[in-house]
């Protein structure tokens, strides 16, 4: 049964992309372009993994991270981020340590599948 997967990112050409790439993968995959209609999926669903980007209007993928893990505690979660300093990330928002990968922007698709097959076995 393939992943259920909720990506959230505000760059909507970006989301289309890898909304296209991952279901052409076999993950079931849903978008939200901001962090409020993020906050609003994940309340009315549950998923198997999401792809959050860090920084968004509405809600940012700390408190969607949150979120998903308060609901989901298995859910496999990937936050990716445009900060040169990811391991700062770590030490600046103790909540980033709910993720289960973080990933750098910009980054090659198959960098993401890669990722994402890893979580997958976790």
């Amino acid at each position: 049964m393939p992943l259920k997967l909720l990506l959230v990112d505000d760059d909507r050409e970006l989301c289309e992309e890898l909304r296209d790439m991952l279901g052409d993968a076999g993950y079931l995959v849903e978008t939200a372009e901001d962090g409020a209609q993020g906050a609003r999926m994940i309340a009315a669903a549950d998923y198997d993994a999401a792809i959050l980007d860090f920084k968004m209007p509405g809600s940012d993928g700390i408190e969607l991270l949150e979120a998903i893990k308060r609901k989901s505690p298995r859910a496999r979660v990937l936050l990716v981020t445009g900060r040169p300093d990811m391991e700062e990330l770590l030490k600046d928002e103790p909540l980033a340590s709910l993720a289960d990968g973080l990933l750098g922007k910009p980054f090659e698709p198959e960098e993401l599948l890669k990722k994402l097959s890893a979580l997958e076995g976790k």
